[in-house]
């Protein structure tokens, strides 16, 4: 069964790539069916359903928390969730899902994403000197000109929240 399951993971990735999305749901619930040990298997779905599907969170979690009981401490599938969690408004569960991912990866594009989302996640807390925080290191990490803008914007009204107003006129000029 794993080598006809490994079979319909390649194709999942084939019509994701394809932008056929629900085809490469159903080939990642085949590759499942077949077999339910494949990591790899929940979490593309999972990444699916987080890009394309918007009424999908919730499913997104699920099936990056199966495929983190599959590959424990998986920085990947707990990046993923975090910004599933984040969509949700779940902003506790996200911090502790982005937090792990800053301590476990080595991938640029996670750790500068998760402090931009750690930052907008404190935000929301109303915990405005961790969100400047985080702002702080995405801009400093951020190789994106229009990303780091968004960054700027949201760092000032944090700095605006907290009565610093020489930083937030310095940020939004």
């Amino acid at each position: 069964n794993t080598d006809y399951a490994l079979g319909h993971l390649c194709l999942a990735y084939v019509y994701e790539s394809t932008n056929d999305y629900d085809m490469a749901i159903n080939e990642y619930t085949s590759t499942i069916s077949l077999d339910s040990s494949i990591p790899w298997a929940y979490a593309g779905r999972g990444v699916v359903y987080y890009n394309y599907y918007n009424d999908k969170y919730s499913n997104a979690i699920e099936d990056f928390s199966e495929a983190l009981i599959l590959k424990s401490n998986w920085d990947y599938a707990l990046f993923y969730r975090g910004l599933s969690y984040f969509s949700l408004g779940d902003d506790l569960s996200a911090i502790k899902d982005l937090q792990q991912v800053l301590s476990l990866s080595n991938d640029e594009y996670f750790i500068t994403t998760a402090y931009g989302y750690l930052g907008d996640s404190y935000f929301a807390q109303k915990d405005y000197s961790l969100a400047i925080k985080y702002y702080t290191l995405a801009i400093n990490n951020q190789k994106d000109e229009g990303v780091i803008t968004y960054l700027y914007h949201d760092r000032a009204v944090a700095y605006d929240q907290i009565g610093d107003i020489e930083n937030t006129i310095a940020d939004f000029s």
